[in-house]
């Protein structure tokens, strides 16, 4: 293996620990938007989950920069461009990205707007429920999840025994499905919202 390969390795891996890195981080905000009592106390996750997202479609190039090196130096058929994890891989990489610019940044730009709106004063019911948005939590949790299901038809190949194509696809669709199933149970565990406090009793 040579020197300038293993570099394309170690770079491969770097890009996926930094877009693990960056939902793990949307985890976090999304929990503490989910905990926030008032917007003081939701602006600065606010702002670092609106800029996060920015990781991904920098840490997707280099994941398919440095995987198309590899996939054009390594020998047997288990690497080539018609393997079927490969192929599975790409459109799951394209998936996520296509998903997270429409689905993500309109969410993201709600989120926004309703912590705008809602100034630093105590949460909204609109603020609460979409800092709790079913697909927000879809979205935080599937698309690692997917990363992982073209992560376990890599490690397959690289045993010697590529999964077909059906197969791989059907890796990476679990794999979502998992994430999102995942997601919407997160969401269902949503703390309660605290009970208004009831108005004072004027002295006669």
């Amino acid at each position: 293996m040579s020197t300038t390969f293993l570099i394309a390795l170690f770079l491969h891996i770097a890009s996926l620990l930094a877009a693990f890195g960056a939902a793990g981080i949307m985890l976090l905000c999304n929990l503490k938007l989910r905990a926030a009592k008032t917007g003081a106390d939701a602006f600065t996750w606010g702002i670092v989950a609106g800029k996060t997202p920015l990781v991904f479609p920098i840490a997707s190039l280099g994941l398919f920069l440095t995987g198309a090196y590899m996939t054009s130096k390594a020998p047997g058929d288990a690497w080539g461009w018609g393997s079927g994890w490969i192929i599975a891989s790409l459109v799951g990489l394209i998936a996520i990205n296509v998903e997270g610019k429409i689905l993500g940044d309109r969410h993201g730009k709600e989120m926004r707007e309703a912590l705008k709106a809602n100034g630093p004063g105590p949460l909204s019911a609109h603020v609460r429920e979409v800092a709790n948005s079913r697909l927000g939590w879809i979205l935080t949790i599937a698309s690692p999840a997917l990363v992982l299901g073209a992560l376990w038809n890599m490690l397959t190949g690289a045993q010697g025994s590529p999964p077909s194509l059906g197969h791989a696809f059907l890796n990476v669709a679990v794999a979502w499905a998992i994430g999102a199933g995942i997601g919407i149970w997160i969401q269902s565990k949503a703390p309660a919202a605290a009970p208004e406090a009831a108005p004072s009793a004027v002295a006669s």
